[in-house]
């Protein structure tokens, strides 16, 4: 069953600021996720490695969070990955003539809390 995309968005929610050794920083917008919410029916974040919810909790607490992506209305999308475009040289930008997935290096499983990976 085809979803109807007006219905449905994958975005960040955040800007990354900077990386300290494996850390990723991020600034928060809150506002914008929360629109993004009453705009479309199902919101995905857009994840750099979950760093945006250390802020989100603190902002709406683990209770509001936890309550958040149990409703279905936000999801999580946490990946290594870029969109790529092909278009012959110097044709127009709405002139596309294919679209890729480029994953920037190899997929490392995210460890689990028993230790193990996914």
């Amino acid at each position: 069953m085809p979803t109807d995309i007006r219905k449905q968005l994958i975005a960040p929610c955040a800007t990354r600021r900077e990386a300290i050794l494996d850390d990723i920083v991020v600034d928060l917008d809150l506002g914008a996720l929360l629109r993004r919410i009453l705009l479309f029916d199902r919101y995905i974040v857009e994840s750099w490695r979950l760093a945006e919810f250390a802020p989100l909790i603190k902002q709406l607490g683990a209770d509001g969070v936890l309550s958040l992506l149990r409703s279905g209305a936000v999801g999580i999308h946490c990946d290594v990955m870029e969109i790529g475009e092909l278009r012959e040289q110097g044709s127009p930008v709405d002139q596309i003539l294919s679209l890729s997935v480029l994953f920037s290096g190899p997929r490392k499983p995210y460890p689990r809390s028993d230790g193990t990976d996914r």
